[in-house]
């Protein structure tokens, strides 16, 4: 193995460690994250793979391939964080690995392994490692197409290219539907119109794997259909569809140019090079007129189009991310390689004073980070509480540590070593947040589902009746670990928790005294507390305080009674 193969090697095992980097340890984030734990859980355990369903999570249902994968990796690996995280670790895995080596292929190979290392330091993308949402393998099978489609442009021997680019589309409808169509399908008509190889996407056999690709999705309807459950392929076309082109849904919108915001903050620690990386793009209309047009549709359908929308999340403009490093990537190279040029002439190279000052405010902005975090908690002293000390240090002071290199690098001209530390202070602040702070955030009122859920199943082997909870309180996560241990295939026989009104709960306790009753009360059923107790029904109450972060900090009373 040559130096240069063990350097990847060592890249991509780190990069596999660094995304599972506190995934065991971090409780279900609420909603959406819990709702999928659910959905693979009674897959995987009913038998039912067709449709995603589970109480208070009918709004999450979604086409079903990543509660597939999520169900098989509780197969091998028991229905817990780590596991349901898997699947999207190693989609966000994959996605480098193909961006690396198909990069090297259009590109060259520094701007690949660079664009790999810029998108794992980037504030986003690594996040998707760590939160069991669609959204990791949708960018797989988004940057998939879009570099296969590059690539079948490009090649004179493009029939694998055709075959990756429409299986990648397949993929996609049964992850996230509309999203792949509205990228692959708008950069597909916009080469078609454009690229100076245009007839290659004609090919009669391209039109085959794309009818071979629809196939599965098309089974997976027909199959709805024949259970007699058209109902539920209206709620997708309707929620997914409908209301995300006409409109917005749950409040979910922003200004024009929310998304080119959310991916400068993405690539927020390589700002300095965001005007070298449009130049690098604007420099392939000379250089490669096709990879120019492949590319600006690349941008044009995965960022562009979002901006247009009403409806508007950050995730809507994810699959622009790949190429942004990619951007970025050649950017850098392009510089170190003038820089290197001047060198070899006897001219020592001037930085531009923009490049400068953009710089200056990404180190000033680091050092805002890193005194907050060692000094903020005597001026918000909520922060002591979430973020003690002991997590903040650490992450502070190797900031506060990483600004000298980079600092170094500056005054040296070394765009090579600016460009790593750029990327080291990234990491360093990303796995921090997650690895330790996160160890802090568990403890905190936030996560408290996890800890309410397990002690009510600690109480006894009963159904634990649920009663009281307001909107806010509904939560999937309470339900999941409710019901994580127990087998869903005997929910209806033997259920594991009951839905109930106040008044019908208060009935059971006074129906049957010599049953023992597990209830989860929320704060709106204070005055059912009150009737227990004064008729003297309870034997024990346990009050929690749990705080919802939907709108802000809002404390939300749980109570755990019983009457044994």
């Amino acid at each position: 193995m040559n130096l240069y193969r063990y350097r990847i090697f060592l890249l991509f095992l780190g990069l596999g460690l660094y995304l599972m980097l506190g995934n065991a340890s971090t409780s279900l984030w609420d909603e959406d994250e819990a709702a999928y734990a659910l959905f693979g859980q009674r897959m995987l355990q009913t038998g039912d793979w067709l449709i995603p369903e589970f109480t208070w999570s009918s709004i999450h249902r979604k086409t079903p391939f990543h509660f597939w994968a999520v169900a098989c990796s509780f197969r091998l690996f028991g229905v817990n964080e780590w596991a349901l995280r898997l699947p999207s670790v190693f989609a966000v895995w994959l996605t480098a690995v193909l961006l690396w080596r198909w990069g090297q292929l259009l590109w060259s190979r520094r701007v690949a392994t660079w664009s790999v290392i810029i998108l794992s330091a980037s504030l986003f993308v690594p996040h998707l490692a760590k939160v069991a949402l669609t959204d990791a393998w949708l960018l797989l099978c988004q940057t998939t197409a879009m570099l296969s489609l590059l690539l079948l442009l490009q090649a004179v021997r493009n029939l694998q290219w055709h075959l990756l680019f429409w299986s990648a589309i397949g993929l996609g409808i049964l992850v996230k539907g509309p999203p792949i169509l509205i990228l692959s399908g708008g950069a597909w008509v916009f080469c078609l119109i454009f690229h100076p190889q245009r007839l290659r996407l004609l090919r009669p056999i391209s039109f085959f794997f794309g009818f071979l690709s629809i196939l599965p999705f098309l089974g997976w309807i027909y199959a709805i259909n024949a259970a007699g459950r058209s109902d539920f392929l209206v709620f997708l076309y309707d929620w997914y569809i409908v209301k995300r082109i006409g409109g917005s849904v749950l409040g979910q919108t922003g200004i024009l140019g929310y998304h080119f915001g959310v991916l400068l903050l993405s690539f927020l620690p390589f700002l300095p090079f965001v005007d070298t990386a449009a130049k690098a793009v604007l420099a392939l209309r000379v250089e490669n007129r096709g990879l120019f047009v492949g590319v600006l549709a690349w941008l044009l359908f995965g960022w562009v189009f979002y901006e247009l929308m009403t409806s508007k999340l950050p995730s809507y403009s994810l699959a622009a991310q790949p190429i942004f490093a990619v951007g970025i990537a050649s950017g850098i190279v392009q510089l170190q390689f003038r820089f290197a040029k001047l060198r070899q002439l006897g001219i020592i190279p001037i930085l531009p004073i923009f490049w400068k000052l953009l710089c200056i405010l990404l180190v000033f902005i680091w050092v805002g980070i890193a005194s907050a975090l060692l000094f903020g908690g005597y001026y918000w002293p909520l922060l002591i509480d979430i973020l003690p000390i002991a997590v903040r240090l650490p992450i502070g002071l190797a900031l506060m540590i990483g600004l000298i290199p980079l600092w170094w690098a500056v005054r040296q001209r070394k765009m090579a070593n600016i460009a790593a530390n750029m990327a080291i202070l990234a990491i360093v602040f990303v796995s921090g947040s997650w690895g330790l702070a996160m160890s802090a955030v568990e403890k905190s009122p936030i996560k408290l589902l996890r800890t309410i859920a397990n002690t009510a199943k600690e109480v006894g082997d009963y159904p634990v009746y649920l009663s009281a909870l307001s909107v806010k309180q509904t939560k999937p996560s309470l339900l999941f670990y409710l019901v994580k241990d127990s087998d869903l295939a005997t929910e209806k026989t033997k259920p594991i928790f009951v839905e109930m009104s106040s008044d019908t709960l208060l009935g059971q306790f006074w129906a049957q005294p010599k049953r023992r009753i597990v209830a989860l009360v929320g704060s709106e059923g204070d005055d059912l507390i009150r009737n227990l107790q004064t008729h003297q029904l309870l034997s024990r109450i346990d009050t929690f305080i749990w705080f919802s972060t939907d709108d802000k900090l809002r404390p939300y009373p749980f109570y755990l009674v019983r009457n044994f």
